[in-house]
């Protein structure tokens, strides 16, 4: 849920273990897009929430819902609200806070929280960015072949207001009733029909399948390969070449 594949020089050099917030673009600032273009809008600069005495790192628009709604799963997945002593790097104790600190404080311990932030610019984010069908089908699967629990975040995305915004008297749900009562101007994402619950790479088509398909065109190209090799014309030959030796230089990157 909370893990995500990611450009390593905006996560190494622009986010680094800065808070996530909205940057003052009034001031100067660092953009990922001036070492590749296509990383433009992942920027690291001052506070815009905080101000000019804070640091935090601003993703792109297409991935700020997405971050927040995992950080909301993760401080609602982790927290002490039990009373759990036993808090260590693989059980934290998580907050969501409306301030920045540095150090050790993103460490959790017994007596300490791991904090996340900023809250009020996350909760904006969300809305900003709202679930789409990628985001929908990633939690399907996440849920289906691996975790065998769901971001509610991602499902109920107004929850998050619900928990940390302002707004907390409305009551959207009622625990004597099975159903979950909307907020009006709340449009769910369309139903993901792409995932088949059944862990396989392609839904609907058993692994085993996709093997022996891949392994009998894997044969075919072998055997054409041999055949060309060894009773090809020289233009045939030099062909082939030319196609291996592209298809070498294409799988180094």
């Amino acid at each position: 849920m909370h893990l995500w594949a990611g450009n390593g020089r905006v996560n190494g050099a622009y986010h680094n273990d800065e808070f996530f917030g909205y940057v003052d673009k009034t001031l100067t600032y660092t953009d990922a897009g001036n070492d590749y273009s296509y990383l433009s809008g992942n920027i690291r600069g001052k506070s815009k929430t905080l101000g000019s005495s804070y640091t935090v790192f601003e993703p792109q628009d297409s991935d700020k819902g997405d971050i927040a709604r995992a950080l909301f799963y993760m401080v609602a997945r982790y927290n002490n609200f039990d009373g759990d002593t036993n808090i260590d790097q693989d059980n934290p104790n998580l907050r969501l806070v409306n301030t920045v600190y540095s150090g050790d404080s993103y460490v959790s311990s017994t007596t300490k929280t791991g904090d996340y932030g900023i809250l009020s610019d996350l909760l904006e984010w969300n809305k900003l960015d709202p679930v789409d069908e990628f985001e929908l089908h990633r939690n399907n699967l996440c849920y289906n072949n691996y975790t065998n629990n769901r971001n509610p975040f991602i499902d109920f995305p107004e929850w998050a207001d619900l928990i940390w915004g302002e707004d907390k008297t409305t009551k959207y749900a009622s625990p004597s009733r099975d159903d979950i009562a909307r907020p009006k101007d709340f449009v769910p994402p369309k139903k993901d029909t792409t995932d088949k619950g059944d862990g396989n790479f392609i839904p609907g088509v058993p692994n085993i399948v996709v093997y022996v398909a891949a392994g009998i065109v894997g044969f075919i190209l072998v055997v054409a390969i041999i055949v060309i090799m060894l009773k090809g014309s020289k233009k045939q030959k030099k062909a082939l070449k030319k196609t291996i030796k592209k298809v070498g230089k294409s799988n180094r990157y």
